[in-house]
């Protein structure tokens, strides 16, 4: 008989959340370890925070050679440079305002006292020189991708562990959907509002990516300047926006996270033209509580 088994744990910095519908918790259990080995796989790869890492060796030019993995991630972030006209850029480096350590240590400071690094510093990835499994970055040159690592992380986990019926995997709000609930029924999800929680938008899914983006939690203060973790590019620096949230629907996860995180750094008026131009279902919460979404989602 199937039942639905719910895990709860940390990785990446955020809550790790899973939901795996089974014949048995041992076949759910099973399912979880594969599920959290993969995360720690790539967390260990990918930390920003970890000096070991492999992507914190190739930034301090330490190593030159990428794995398989880590050449997969950075061609897909180099293609949505090209696809954004560089409007999503993993070389802009959000550690320059402060975002220098995880965001558990930097929350229990009221305002940051760091020196604001301002300068001028290289974003262009076509200045990379890659070769094969080779990389070389150009001085001042750091890659971060965390603009779309989770929404490719919870797809990654799902293909991985194969499961035989429905499960939901997400981080910290990245989710990846994938078949249904124990009694056949589709997923309900809620996208929670944070002006109001009872005001929270639920709709069905099935074998999609939900993402989503804001800047009501990952902020802090540097000198009395408010920052968060969603820049925009042009000015290097945390984006001036009108959106709170953005979640973004899409059968890829890269894309729903990728697609969230630029919604915020361009703002509602241009997100809205985009999501709509491509047939994107979106959900998008800005300032003083204007809730913005395809025509799909509304009842």
């Amino acid at each position: 008989m199937l039942s639905e088994y719910n895990y709860h744990t940390k990785v990446m910095g955020c809550d790790f959340d899973m939901i795996f519908i089974a014949n048995s918790v041992e076949i759910a259990d099973s399912y979880f370890t594969q599920a959290l080995q993969v995360a720690q796989e790539y967390e260990k790869r990918f930390s920003r925070f970890d000096e070991q890492s492999e992507l914190s060796k190739i930034n301090r030019k330490i190593l030159s050679k990428m794995s398989d993995e880590f050449l997969d991630v950075y061609n897909i972030a180099y293609n949505l440079y090209k696809k954004t006209n560089a409007k999503f850029n993993p070389l802009v480096q959000v550690a320059r305002i402060g975002y220098n350590k995880s965001f558990e240590e930097i929350s229990k400071e009221k305002d940051i006292n760091v020196e604001l690094k301002n300068e001028q510093y290289n974003i262009s990835m076509d200045d990379i020189i890659v070769s094969q499994n080779k990389i070389t970055l150009q001085d001042t040159q750091e890659l971060d991708f965390g603009g779309f690592l989770k929404g490719y992380v919870v797809q990654r986990i799902v293909e991985e562990i194969k499961t035989e019926h429905g499960v939901i995997i997400n981080i910290g709000g990245d989710m990846y959907v994938q078949g249904r609930d124990e009694k056949g029924q589709l997923f309900s999800i809620d996208i929670i509002n944070p002006y109001d929680e009872k005001q929270s938008i639920n709709f069905s899914l099935q074998d999609k990516a939900l993402c989503t983006s804001g800047i009501y939690r990952r902020k802090w203060n540097i000198k009395n300047q408010k920052k968060h973790h969603i820049l925009n590019s042009k000015i290097k620096d945390s984006a001036q926006t009108d959106i709170i949230s953005a979640s973004v629907i899409h059968k890829n996860g890269v894309m729903a996270d990728a697609y969230a995180t630029l919604a915020v750094a361009e703002g509602s008026e241009r997100a809205v033209e985009f999501f709509k131009a491509h047939n994107i279902d979106f959900v998008i919460i800005c300032k003083n509580n204007v809730i913005l979404m395809s025509d799909s989602l509304k009842k």
